[in-house]
């Protein structure tokens, strides 16, 4: 529900059916990546939408965080804080992600990841 509220620019509500399907299950590693992705796109504006970027304990201890697109999320996220630190952290995850989960990536996900990684690598 969430994909198709993005699709149509229903953005409010489409965070609201992402936060509806993680409320059910917290650990749903492709909810949480939908969720994330656009909220790094509304990253300055998010918080008016009451989007809790941060990482749950019930994700934390799920399959997400071994999730290549997870972790260039969290690292754009974090360099456009100014948190380098932590999106070097992010990057370098990135790199150390199992190829078969980089190899599950939808053709235009991987280029989404690899520009950004090389684009956060190189600042």
């Amino acid at each position: 529900m969430g994909n198709a509220l993005q699709e149509q620019g229903k953005l409010e509500e489409a965070i609201e059916a992402y936060n509806k399907a993680l409320a059910i299950k917290p650990d749903y590693a492709e909810a949480i990546e939908n969720s994330q992705s656009l909220a790094v796109q509304l990253l300055p504006i998010i918080a008016n939408y009451g989007y809790n970027f941060d990482t749950s304990e019930p994700q934390a201890n799920s399959e997400i965080v071994l999730r290549p697109k997870y972790q260039i999320q969290n690292a754009i996220k974090a360099y456009l804080e100014a948190d380098f630190s932590h999106a070097d952290s992010h990057n370098n995850n990135f790199k150390a992600c199992d190829q078969k989960l980089l190899g599950k990536l939808k053709p235009k996900d991987k280029v989404f990841c690899n520009a950004y990684s090389s684009f956060i690598g190189n600042c």
